[in-house]
């Protein structure tokens, strides 16, 4: 069973390329970018990554447990 609800925002830098799990987000003029996740029943892990050309790229995961209610 998959889920399309959970929504994953951040910020970042203006001018940071961001991906989660491979799919490029748009950040807006404020450096916030949003995206929907698709979450399997149990673990769920989510890569972040923001990177900056030239400079420093930062990545982190995300590990979103989902239990669905019975």
């Amino acid at each position: 069973m998959t889920v399309r609800n959970p929504v994953l925002t951040g910020r970042t830098r203006i001018d940071a390329a961001v991906a989660v799990d491979d799919d490029f987000v748009e950040v807006d003029e404020d450096g916030l970018f949003t995206i929907e996740l698709n979450l399997e029943e149990g673990p769920n892990i989510i890569e972040v990554l923001a990177s900056v050309v030239g400079e420093d790229e930062l990545s982190f995961v995300l590990i979103i447990s989902y239990e669905p209610e019975e």
